[in-house]
């Protein structure tokens, strides 16, 4: 999408992009083909987004739009259509126009491509197409991008630490000296069972001053 304005004003929020207002002569464009181009015209326009792309394009005081219709495998352009009304909202996914609300006074038209009548302009008044002034990546960002270097990472040997290497061989010692024992024992379905009778779940924690 294309928005065009003699003033436009960013608002940002911990470096990420959230409202844009567009205030004199706004217009929003997209590109269908070299010919087609829906457009987007008003008085004002207030851009939202989300992590950093837009999602809704509010548009207030004499709103006037021009949408073409595609239809078929592979698509083609099958329909226009143009409304104008006092104000409009239009919700954007992956950079296309899924919902659109009129408010206010509205009146549209709609026409099969091969019955537009010739009074019907094409473009809105002030339609310019900037695409070949959109910037590419590398102009907009000259930083080399560094490969990643998980994988080496990952090779290094872990860290020790010592407390834990001392813990580790007086363990080992009292092993040896028969002063230590670990026990995994499973607990038998008697046993289970009765301390079920006592009131306990195996795994439950004792509660304070309990006998058992």
């Amino acid at each position: 999408n294309q928005i065009t304005s003699e003033v436009m004003d960013l608002y940002t929020e911990r470096q990420q992009l959230q409202r844009a207002e567009f205030v004199g002569e706004p217009m929003m464009v997209s590109r269908i083909d070299t010919l087609h181009y829906n457009q987007i015209a008003g008085k004002r326009m207030t851009a939202f987004f989300r992590e950093n792309k837009i999602f809704r394009n509010d548009v207030n005081g004499n709103v006037r739009t021009i949408f073409y219709v595609e239809d078929g495998e592979p698509a083609e352009v099958t329909m226009m259509s143009t409304v104008e009304s006092g104000d409009a909202s239009f919700y954007i996914e992956e950079n296309q126009v899924v919902w659109i609300v009129y408010r206010n006074e509205i009146e549209d038209a709609f026409y099969p491509l091969d019955q537009v009548p010739a009074t019907q302009e094409p473009y809105l008044k002030g339609f310019s197409w900037e695409g070949a002034r959109r910037p590419v990546l590398g102009e907009v960002f000259d930083r080399r991008v560094r490969p990643s270097e998980r994988d080496a990472r990952e090779a290094l040997p872990r860290p020790t630490f010592p407390i834990m290497q001392r813990m580790d061989a007086y363990r080992k010692q009292l092993l040896e000296e028969g002063r230590w024992a670990d026990r995994r024992d499973e607990v038998d379905p008697e046993t289970v069972e009765w301390m079920r009778e006592m009131g306990f779940e195996v795994g439950q924690p004792r509660p304070e001053g309990s006998p058992f």
